[in-house]
This record gives C-alpha cells, structure tokens and sequence, in this order.
C-alpha cells in the first residue's frame, strides 16, 4: 500500500561516492564492497604493486590518516548551539510516515515498515541507477533500559563542561523526549496507543520511585504544576515501567515504541509538586502528544534551562533506537538538580524560550530515528575519506584511530568528531550522550 513512500534519490559521485540529497551519507559496509565500484589510478608514486602497498606508502597513508584528525583538533571554532539548532531543519526532504502506514507485523520482536531507496550516478554511462530496501523498525519486543548510576565514570556522559549545571538536567528531559515522541508515534501508527503503568498515585505533593533502591532518595521538583502534568511526571520518571507506547502484532503480542524505555535508579526516585490545579482528565489518562509538549516547556522554563541542553537532550531521544539495535543499555549520570526554593511557591510556570521543532520537522526526525542502521551510518560516515585507495583504508583508519585513541576528554573528542563533519554535529551530541 505505502511500500515506496521512503522512495528518495542518492547521488553516487564518480561512481563510488555517495552523498545525500536529503539524509543518509557515505553507506559504507551495508550495501557497497568498495572494491566493486572504485577503479582509479594509483595516486602514490611509490607503489610497487597495485593491491599490496609497499612500507613507504603504508607509513604515507597512516600518518596522513592521523594528521587529518589531528588537524580537526586545532580548530577553535566551536558552538553548541548552532549545532544542535540544527534539529530544527536538518534533512528537509525526509519522508515521513504517511497516513495509513503498511506496518509488517508478522514477526514476534519487531514491526517493520519498507522503503527504496534509489542510487544515481552522476557520469550516468558509468554506472545504472539502481535501488535497494530500506527497513524501518518501528515497533519492538522490549523496551530500551536507561539507568541511572552514581559510578563517576559516567559523569561526563551529560557533557558538563559543554551545558554547565543544565547538563543534570538532560537525564530527566531525555524521559520527556522519549514519552513526547512515543505519543506522536502512537498518533502515526494504527492500532498503537500510549498508556500510563501503575504508577503511585500523589500524597502530599510528593510521589515515590517504588523500585526497590538504597541510599538516599533523588528528589525531582516540578515545582507548581497541575496535577495533570504531575501525573505524567510521575509516570516518566518512575522507576521500571511508569509508562508505555505500544501496539500489537498479528498474532496478539504486544509490541513497544521504538522509545519506550524502562528506568532503573541506584537510589529510589521522588517527584515533588505543587499541585496548583486539579486535572481535567482520570488519573490514569495518559498525557497527549501536545499536552506532554507543554509540560516539557513547562519545566524547562521552571529552571531556566537552555535551548541547547533541551536540544541536546532530543538528540539523545533520537538515538534511543540505534542503542535498541544494538541491545545495550543508557548509563546516565544520577541527576543532581539544585533546588530553588521558588519553585515551591504557588505561582504558574515561567515562560519558557524554548520553541519546539514544528510538527513537520518532527515526524521527519521521527522517521529517521527508527532507521537505527541508518543513523548509525551516518556517524560512521566521518570515517570515510574518498581519496584514499580502498587497499589503503586499513591504514588510513589505524592512522586515525591511533590519534583518536589519545584523546582522553569526551567533550575534545565530541569536537573533534563534529569538526569532521558539521552537518551531522547534532547527531554526535546525542551519540555521546547515550553511548550510540
């Protein structure tokens, strides 16, 4: 019915280079053995044999390799911001999922949608078009682990040196995130549907993790809220399963949002409120698409949080998929949120300058996330260099892993990265965030 809504156009420049009109770059490993398509002359006068380089253009090619990270770690120019406000345009000839999606759900652990992709080559007479299958997941049997740790060595994880105080905050805003684009998923997806999970009901403003935990508790203020939001809160930041997006496939089994996460904590979670209004809906109604896009705000404005750690936080979200694929956890650093005594106060919620990404721009990051083979070759394709021979790739990466091995900060090595490539900039921040 919509097989070949995905149907987009790649360039394959010279033959063998593959550059993006609209999203994937440099699909290196999937569908291409390099040594089908490239056919050029040797460029190192050195070279004694065509397939096996001699020591001399070995060393040639590895030092070249090192020198051109190390020539990205000299560049200053560096702004988060303007990385991340990339979200708000990047890929503009994304498809998305229309109306009335095709969703195969004849297997157990995943629900796949199919697109084509189609590959044109610049010099036409050198190469046919021709096209290959894309696979969406977008549903799966399980949902994504995120923990919360207290162990030091996932500290940085959040990028403090980037975000400042913020960065406690990217924990929290990623379960938002999660929630957010689980809702708009269920409202794409026929038959799909988002539901709150036993989560414990409000006492005195106060709501409690019940996962079994020690230590002392990590208290989340929302500060004034209604008691809606404070129930959805509630609901994300439950430890195990406060929330789900699911839907079914045909045999009955239940199926979850490529977001669906399940929380577990080193300590026992709090969500703390100033309940200033009661709800509109039943306790157990799940927040909207929309109204969870408020709370969000909401909160965000409460603590005056930036545009970026928000940002970077989306960007996060979005990779919750590419870890999914490849069945790892999110680590995250335990929050730590200083508390504003303001916040107690009952008065409604600053406004916040966060503008979120129009609902366009939102289905198409939507649509890629659940293409986890293909965000994952998009940061992969840093680590494509066309000039370099495919008999000398080898070397040219030892080269470049041996520079990139030596930098011990995450928040250099993030620049690094991002310098190499800044269109995909955003990308990297939420690679580094959830370890994608």
């Amino acid at each position: 019915m919509q097989q070949d809504f995905l149907k987009d156009i790649y360039v394959l420049r010279y033959g063998f280079t593959c550059l993006h009109n609209s999203c994937y770059k440099f699909i290196i490993g999937h569908q291409f053995n390099c040594s089908n398509f490239i056919f050029r002359r040797q460029s190192y006068s050195t070279m004694d044999d065509a397939v096996r380089p001699n020591e001399q253009a070995a060393r040639e090619i590895h030092a070249r390799g090192y020198q051109t990270w190390s020539t990205l770690h000299d560049k200053q120019a560096f702004s988060s911001e303007n990385y991340l406000r990339q979200l708000y345009t990047a890929f503009p000839n994304h498809p998305i999922f229309p109306p009335g999606l095709d969703v195969d759900k004849s297997f157990t652990n995943v629900a796949l949608v199919k697109g084509t992709t189609t590959w044109l080559a610049t010099d036409k007479g050198h190469l046919p078009s021709f096209e290959t299958e894309a696979f969406f997941h977008v549903a799966w049997d399980k949902p994504t682990k995120i923990i919360w740790t207290t162990d030091t060595s996932y500290s940085s994880t959040t990028l403090p040196e980037i975000f400042g105080p913020s960065s406690h905050h990217i924990p929290i805003l990623i379960q938002a995130w999660a929630y957010i684009l689980s809702a708009r998923w269920a409202e794409l997806i026929t038959g799909a549907r988002v539901s709150y999970q036993n989560i414990p009901k409000s006492k005195e403003g106060l709501n409690q993790s019940r996962q079994p935990s020690v230590g002392d508790p990590i208290t989340i203020d929302i500060g004034a809220v209604s008691k809606d939001a404070a129930n959805w809160w509630t609901a994300i930041l439950s430890a195990g399963s406060g929330w789900d997006a699911t839907m079914c496939n045909t045999k009955g089994n239940i199926l979850h949002s490529p977001w669906s996460t399940v929380l577990e904590s080193d300590h026992p979670i709090l969500v703390s409120a100033n309940i200033r209004t009661e709800g509109t809906s039943s306790y157990s109604t799940p927040a909207s698409f929309s109204a969870a896009c408020r709370h969000l705000k909401d909160y965000c404005g409460e603590y005056d949080i930036s545009n970026e750690t928000i940002l970077a936080a989306l960007a996060a979200a979005i990779l919750i998929p590419a870890t999914k694929y490849d069945n790892r956890p999110i680590l995250l650093p335990t929050p730590e949120i200083i508390h504003d005594g303001n916040l107690k106060e009952d008065k409604p919620p600053k406004a916040s300058r966060f503008s979120m990404p129009d609902i366009l721009q939102l289905d198409r990051l939507l649509t890629l996330s659940c293409n986890a083979r293909g965000v994952k070759a998009l940061l992969t394709s840093v680590f494509f260099e066309p000039d370099v021979p495919c008999n000398m790739c080898g070397l040219w990466l030892r080269g470049s892993f041996a520079y990139l091995g030596s930098i011990k900060d995450p928040h250099i090595l993030l620049r690094i990265l991002i310098n190499r490539d800044p269109d995909l900039g955003f990308f990297w921040f939420g690679a580094f965030i959830t370890r994608a």
